[in-house]
């Protein structure tokens, strides 16, 4: 995951700390896996044909990160699915 850093505007690859200026990553690398993370907890729980939950996190997941198509498929999928 390339991550630019917010002090110096250094790229930097999975790196926890700015190569240029050392400043911690770490905060920054959490909020980019967070779409991630609720869009696995909304496919989970549309499994378990707990759909409203599932659209929330998947919702949540696709404000995040409105241009992951993998995620806009999965909402559309599942909204889909609660409409039948």
């Amino acid at each position: 995951m390339m991550i630019t850093c917010p002090v110096c505007e250094t790229h930097n690859e999975d790196n926890e700390r700015c190569k240029q200026c050392s400043t911690d990553l770490k905060p920054l690398i959490r909020a980019m896996e967070l779409p991630l993370g609720y869009y696995r907890e909304g496919l989970k729980l549309s499994e378990q044909c707990n759909l409203d939950e599932a659209q929330i996190a998947l919702s949540t997941a696709a404000a995040l990160d409105p241009d992951s198509t993998d995620i806009q498929a999965a909402l559309s999928n599942l909204n889909t699915r609660k409409n039948q």
